[in-house]
């Protein structure tokens, strides 16, 4: 837990700053769902060496940016053009976001700060230490989420428009994907670099594995299904069941094999990490007895 220790007891908020998260899923959770949303578009991201204390570099930059402070502060410092800060870490791998407004930040890290709305914040599904001689490191190699902030996305569909689509996509056809919504949005999608290897991969097994092995496969894709997600993967299982068909391959692979269902995380709660796990397991299996494709 990260916390501060300011003056005397009775002076001391009642509450620390949390920043630990429990996982990666639940640090792009959130991000996206809590920060980005409300207006900390701004980021900075970073390694930690692993010849460094994280919890020194937590209290660190937390006393140094002034980012523990209460709701109240954070509206009074909103109020009069200030900007506010959050920090965020799993692991080695650290974020800080910031607000529009005047901050320290802002010029002290203006050669690194980048905006959500522009440039994607590039999240490793493993946040693994880094060597202190490896200091550039191979970008092709990455491999995780881009959380963004913007507009354009598809708009949610009526029940009556569902199954017209349905139906005309059973026929053969291809509808209208619908409108564009045009508010703002966090999105959290598979980082293209990382897709394009996750396809090729399927592809190049695709006309070679059963129904069965490729389904265990795509089972083993970790990430969290929110909608670009699942469109990735769905797209994923149309290009699979095309080279299987040029292949002269009969049995297509079912859309059913995956796990469309995103689990709630506890970001910060350690006492609720077994029980995150747990649901994640409840999930799958469910998802593996009910969907299970046919020989």
């Amino acid at each position: 837990m990260c916390s501060l220790s300011r003056g005397p007891a009775s002076l001391q908020r009642p509450k620390a700053y949390r920043c630990q998260a429990t996982s990666i899923d639940g640090l792009v959770q959130q991000v996206a769902v809590s920060y980005l949303r409300h207006g900390y578009w701004y980021y900075v991201t970073g390694m930690i060496p692993e010849e460094k204390d994280p919890e020194e570099i937590d209290s660190k930059l937390i006393a140094r940016y002034q980012i523990d402070v209460t709701e109240r502060e954070r509206a009074s410092r909103k109020r009069s053009g200030l900007a506010n800060m959050q920090y965020i870490r799993h692991e080695s791998f650290f974020l800080l976001m910031c607000s529009q407004g005047l901050h320290e930040f802002r010029q002290r890290e203006e050669d690194l700060i980048r905006d959500a709305r522009k440039v994607p914040i590039l999240i490793p599904k493993v946040a693994r230490l880094r060597r202190k001689k490896k200091k550039h490191a191979d970008s092709r190699l990455f491999e995780g989420y881009a959380v963004s902030y913007r507009r354009g996305h598809w708009a949610r569909k009526s029940e009556e428009d569902k199954t017209l689509y349905k139906e005309l996509r059973g026929r053969g056809e291809r509808p209208a994907r619908g409108e564009r919504d045009h508010a703002w949005r966090s999105r959290v999608e598979i980082e293209k670099r990382t897709y394009r290897r996750l396809r090729a991969y399927f592809l190049n097994i695709a006309p070679h594995r059963s129904v069965q092995n490729l389904a265990h496969e795509l089972d083993a894709i970790s990430y969290q299904p929110y909608a670009p997600v699942r469109q990735q993967l769905l797209a994923l299982v149309r290009d699979i069941n095309k080279v299987r068909k040029i292949a002269g391959v009969k049995l297509p692979v079912p859309y059913e094999v995956l796990n469309l269902k995103r689990v709630q995380i506890h970001p910060f709660a350690e006492r609720n990490a077994e029980s995150n796990e747990s649901r994640v397991r409840d999930v799958e299996g469910a998802t593996q007895s009910r969907m299970r494709p046919k020989r």
